[in-house]
């Protein structure tokens, strides 16, 4: 009896400890299955934004977006990221495929991800933005006086997105917008006081409403692609690129010049600030400007002076580039 219960117990110890075995092993598998799901977690991170990036880069939006997605669905990502990556596919959405359906659920829901998001300003506006797209103009108002966060610049901008389902005219099938018409306002600088008055804006209005009429017969009678306005529309376009690389590369470089810098100007160009005057007798006197009386242009000459210095420098460059040679001799006196 007594070999008996020992053989009992010794098969119990068996058992107890094949089943501790397999607990143990069981455990140990699962932390390394996690660990190894946690590095190819990562990996699929790095593989799933890469791809979003090159799709965005080559115009395949959709093919992005599926990359976003995959990336937002990874365990390990935090709710702050999944909203970031919510907010790029609703601009993605918005903006490159007008899909605005699509694109309001995706403010919603980094709205929802993480509200303290640091541009959950501009995920409201584009809220309101995408509800106005959508036709849904009371929902436009209640979403836009609910949220507090909106900036009177930003309320400015999502009233402009309104201005655009506002017809003002119609020429045939074709509407003209509230947003279309202050966009050709905005044109005149100047001018912004006199549009104030609804008699004027009227007025302006008729005149646009001619423009377009006399373009579109010159269209039709195909003076699009007479010769004389395919050239002056490349002078045109020729000369606006040119402007702008100009802006981009030296004026918006240029900043703002030193007090000193534009004293020593002065001094070494004192002849440009003399004037003349004739007394009664006809005589001419010369008179020395000096520099505080006219500092306000000797600052403009200091600038336009170091704006032609770089702008020198660009064509130097360009020149060393392209191998540029003049052949003087070509021409006579």
């Amino acid at each position: 009896m007594k070999e008996k219960i020992i053989n009992i117990l010794l098969i119990v110890a068996i058992i107890i400890g094949i089943e501790t075995t397999f607990l143990t092993f069981k455990s140990l598998k699962h932390f390394s299955m996690k660990k190894d799901f946690s590095a190819k977690d990562s990996s699929n991170m790095d593989i799933q934004k890469k791809l979003a990036e090159e799709y965005m880069n080559q115009g395949l939006y959709e093919k992005a977006i599926d990359s976003y997605e995959k990336y937002i669905s990874l365990p390990s990502l935090t709710l702050e990221k999944k909203s970031n990556l919510s907010y790029i596919i609703g601009n993605i959405y918005m903006d490159d495929l007008s899909d605005y359906n699509n694109a309001l659920a995706n403010f919603v829901r980094a709205k929802v991800y993480y509200p303290t998001n640091s541009s959950i300003s501009e995920i409201n506006k584009k809220i309101v933005a995408c509800l106005e797209k959508l036709g849904k103009s009371v929902d436009a108002e209640r979403e836009m006086s609910k949220v507090t966060s909106l900036t009177g610049k930003e309320k400015e901008d999502a009233l402009k997105s309104k201005e655009n389902d506002i017809i003002v005219a119609k020429i045939g099938d074709r509407n003209i917008t509230m947003g279309e018409f202050n966009k050709e306002i905005e044109k005149f600088p100047m001018a912004q006081e006199l549009f104030k008055e609804k008699k004027k804006k009227l007025e302006f209005l008729g005149q646009y409403i001619a423009g377009e009429l006399l373009y579109d017969s010159a269209k039709r009678q195909g003076l699009d692609e007479d010769k004389k306005v395919i050239e002056a529309s490349n002078f045109a376009k020729k000369q606006l690129m040119i402007n702008m690389l100009i802006e981009n590369e030296v004026d918006s470089k240029l900043g703002e010049p030193a007090e000193g810098d534009i004293k020593l100007y002065y001094e070494a160009n004192k002849d440009k600030y003399v004037e003349e005057s004739k007394d009664e007798a006809g005589k001419i006197t010369k008179v020395q400007k000096e520099y505080e009386e006219i500092k306000d242009r000797v600052n403009f000459d200091y600038r336009i002076m170091k704006r032609q210095e770089k702008i020198n420098g660009l064509l130097d460059s360009l020149k060393k580039t392209k191998n540029v040679f003049i052949y003087n001799d070509q021409f006579k006196e």
